[in-house]
């Protein structure tokens, strides 16, 4: 409503006419996208993937919470003809269990042990049994299908904003962004550290790039895209799949 005093004034009129104008098509204007609010839009979808990172070595089958690793430079593989492949992968879980076991994660006993394989043979091994503590147990899963052990992290979440593309308007006057990100894990558990999540592999998954297309409308940013929102409700699992 225009003020009584504004009525019949050439020169005030106009210039509130023009204003009203900006204003009413401020409301439907392209927005400047914004990395803050963007990240927000995707972390509400993201917030239910949980982040699953591998568990050094292999489920023991004479054990539950029980992981089992052979020791190649144990005097008793001396003889054994590794390959330098398998070598280094040995070491190096065994190096991955070690960051466990400084938070307080698991627990290491050296020997050779009685064992189970694949085909329920029993067999022995020189090497380490780990032990599961009270300080992971309760985010440790099974998965069969890896034949694997995993502990649950955190969440995925999204680290960087990569690019964005320009707002594409859309018929019923939203916009849409297409956004390019790369990931983290959020709401990490308190065993977890930069250690771990390195030697995990993990950190470096979550750094490919994804782009999900983001939906500005009525001042809000959202993501409606069903196939993105249905994927990211399965667990991430930072597994080497070969």
């Amino acid at each position: 409503m225009i003020p009584r005093y504004l009525k019949n004034n050439n020169i005030v009129l106009p210039f509130v006419f023009v204003v009203l104008s900006l204003l009413l098509s401020g409301c439907d204007r392209a927005p400047k996208p914004d990395s803050k609010e963007l990240s927000q839009a995707i972390n509400e979808v993201l917030k239910n993937q949980t982040v699953i990172i591998p568990a050094p070595g292999f489920p023991s089958k004479m054990e539950e919470l029980m992981l089992v690793l052979e020791d190649p430079s144990a005097p008793q593989n001396a003889k054994k003809p590794y390959h330098p492949a398998e070598k280094i992968g040995w070491e190096g879980m065994i190096d991955y269990a070690r960051a466990y076991e400084k938070q307080g994660a698991m627990t290491f006993e050296k020997g050779t042990f009685e064992e189970r394989n694949f085909f329920d043979e029993a067999f022995s091994f020189t090497g380490f049994r780990l032990r599961v503590t009270d300080v992971i147990k309760g985010d440790t899963v099974v998965i069969p299908s890896l034949g694997r052990v995993g502990f649950k992290a955190g969440v995925v979440t999204v680290k960087d904003i990569v690019k964005t593309s320009e707002p594409q308007k859309q018929e019923d006057k939203s916009y849409t962004i297409a956004v390019t990100y790369t990931s983290a894990v959020g709401a990490a558990k308190n065993w977890l550290n930069d250690e771990i999540l390195e030697k995990s592999g993990a950190k470096n998954r979550l750094l490919n790039e994804e782009t999900v297309n983001v939906t500005y409308k009525d001042g809000k940013y959202s993501i409606g895209d069903e196939a993105f929102i249905k994927f990211h409700q399965k667990p991430y699992l930072a597994f080497d799949v070969e």
